[in-house]
């Protein structure tokens, strides 16, 4: 099950983009990628992007230290760009703790 913040703490200041990876050729080729990209559904919410990226992106995912494509990943980043909190797969107790507290700072900072 996923956790979400609530948008009461939001305040509207972030955006979340979700992010695939598509490695294969053979749905990376233009007409399969079109009607790929035709058929998937966009976001209705303002704050909430669905990309989907296709290609090789092994030097990508290595600087990410995405190792594992099945797995979800997830990353806190700044208004600069800055990595700020990173995890992968099922989160614990704690990891959604040190999440929403870094979330927290984040969404404080001026």
């Amino acid at each position: 099950m996923p956790y979400v913040i609530p948008s009461s703490e939001l305040k509207g200041k972030y955006v979340m983009f979700q992010v695939s990876f598509i490695d294969s050729w053979l749905l990376s080729s233009s007409p399969v990628r079109r009607l790929f990209l035709k058929v998937m559904r966009k976001s209705n919410n303002p704050h909430r992007h669905i990309v989907y990226a296709f290609g090789d992106h092994y030097d990508f995912r290595k600087k990410l230290k995405i190792l594992n494509l099945l797995t979800g990943y997830i990353y806190l980043v700044d208004r600069l760009g800055r990595i700020r909190w990173q995890g992968f797969g099922s989160a614990t107790p704690e990891e959604l703790s040190s999440l929403t507290a870094c979330t927290s700072i984040l969404l404080d900072e001026k």
